[in-house]
C-alpha cells in the first residue's frame, strides 16, 4: 500500500487480469442481447430503428458499460482500488516524445493495414462490412467524439494497459506485450481490423511498459480516434505512399526512443511460466468468446 493506504497495480495477479478480460468479453455479450432485444420489441416490424443515428451511437457505448462492470466487480471481489495508481509515474519528456512520434507513425504508416487485411479477406470469398457511423449533425459528431474518442481512450486503456497489463508483469515483456496486443484485437470482434488493433494493443502495451503512465496511451488513443471521426466527418484525407513512409519513419524512431537504454528486471523462471498458465486460464473463456464472434462477423 502507499502512504494514503490506496493498493497499487502492481499487486494485480494474473488470475486477476485473466478474470476481468473473460468478464468484460461476457458481459458485452450479455448487454449486446439485451440490447437488441429491448430494440426489437420497441421497434416491432420497424427495422430501420436498428440504422438509426441514436442506435448506431449507442452501440459503441456498449463496450464502456462492459469495461466498467467488469472493473466494478474485480474491485468488490478483491476490494482493490485499481484507480489510485494507473497515473502514479511521472510524466516524463523522453517517453512522451516517442509516444507522440509513435502516435502519429500508427495513424499514418499503417493506415492502409485494415484496407490490405479486408483485401485479403474478400479475396477468399468473405464479407466484411466496416464499422459504421452516424449521419452528420454537429451534435451527432459530438456524442461520436464522446462516444467512439473520449470514453474507449479513458476505459480501454485503464482495462488493458491498466489492470491487464499490470496484471502481466510478471509473465515477461515480450509475452506481456504479445498477449495484451492479441486480446485487445479480439476484444473489439472486427476482422477488418484484426491486424491493426494487435499492432497497436502491441505497441501501446511497450509504452506503459517502457514509460509507465497510462496517460501517454490514453492521449495518443484519443487523437488518433479523433483524427479518424473528424477525417471521416470533415477532412476526408487520402494517405499516400510518401505519407505511409513518413508515418513508418517516425514509428520506428518513436520505439527506439522508447526502448533506448531500458533496463530489463529478470524474473524467477518458475514463476514466470506459472504466472503466464494462470493468465491464459483466465482469460480462456473470454479469448473463445472473442473469437466466436469475430468468425460471426465473418459470416
Amino acid at each position: 500500500m502507499d502512504k494514503n493506504g490506496k493498493q497499487n497495480l502492481q499487486t494485480i495477479t494474473a488470475e486477476d487480469g485473466g478474470f476481468v478480460f473473460s468478464f468484460s468479453v461476457i458481459s458485452i455479450l450479455l448487454i449486446s442481447i439485451i440490447y437488441s432485444t429491448v430494440l426489437s420489441v420497441i421497434a416491432g416490424k420497424n427495422t430501420s430503428v436498428f440504422s438509426s443515428d441514436a442506435v448506431i451511437i449507442l452501440n459503441y457505448v456498449l463496450s464502456t458499460i462492459a469495461i466498467l462492470l467488469a472493473i466494478g466487480i474485480l474491485r468488490y471481489k478483491n476490494k482493490k482500488n485499481y484507480i489510485a495508481l494507473a497515473t502514479s509515474k511521472k510524466f516524463e519528456l523522453k517517453p512522451l516524445i516517442a509516444t507522440l512520434f509513435i502516435g502519429f507513425g500508427l495513424t499514418f504508416g499503417l493506415s492502409e493495414i485494415n484496407t490490405l487485411f479486408v483485401t485479403f479477406l474478400q479475396g477468399l470469398g468473405l464479407k466484411i462490412s466496416a464499422p459504421s457511423l452516424p449521419s452528420y449533425s454537429p451534435i451527432n459528431v459530438v456524442l461520436v467524439i464522446l462516444s467512439v474518442c473520449v470514453l474507449p481512450s479513458i476505459f480501454e486503456e485503464f482495462l488493458f494497459r491498466g489492470i491487464i497489463l499490470s496484471s502481466l508483469k510478471k509473465t515477461g515483456v515480450v509475452f506481456a506485450t504479445l498477449i495484451s496486443g492479441a486480446l485487445f484485437s479480439l476484444f473489439h470482434m472486427s476482422p477488418a481490423q484484426t491486424v491493426y488493433q494487435f499492432i497497436v494493443g502491441l505497441i501501446y502495451s511497450l509504452i506503459i511498459v517502457c514509460g509507465g503512465n497510462l496517460l501517454y496511451t490514453i492521449i495518443i488513443h484519443f487523437i488518433n480516434n479523433l483524427y479518424i471521426v473528424l477525417n471521416y466527418y470533415y477532412f476526408n484525407v487520402t494517405v499516400d505512399l510518401g505519407l505511409t513512409i513518413l508515418g513508418l519513419i517516425s514509428l520506428a524512431l518513436g520505439i527506439v526512443i522508447l526502448v533506448y537504454k531500458r533496463r530489463q528486471i529478470p524474473l524467477d523462471k518458475a514463476e514466470k511460466k506459472q504466472n503466464r498458465i494462470n493468465f491464459l486460464l483466465g482469460v480462456i473463456m473470454g479469448a473463445i468468446a472473442s473469437l466466436f464472434m469475430w468468425i460471426q462477423g465473418l459470416i
